[in-house]
């Protein structure tokens, strides 16, 4: 694997943001749709929580980065 995907995945909002898709993906599988008020509000609450997390996970990425040129120049 190279350097990229290993800090991808030792990133800790990219993890959460795996945790919680495959939650949202077994909440979905195991109770379907569902008529219950509460299970429709966890159901929103996973997926906000995903949004999020990968929302995160994506600024973190890409916005965060310490770009030094000179790295650049010295290759």
């Amino acid at each position: 694997m190279s350097t990229i995907t290993v800090n991808i995945f030792k990133n800790s909002q990219f993890q959460f943001f795996l945790l919680s898709a495959l939650t949202l993906f077994l909440f979905k599988v195991f109770f379907g749709n569902s008529d219950s008020t509460a299970l429709i509000v966890i159901f929103d609450l996973l997926i906000a929580l995903t949004i999020f997390f990968l929302a995160l996970s994506l600024y973190n990425n890409f916005y965060k980065k310490d770009f030094t040129p000179l790295s650049f120049i010295m290759n």
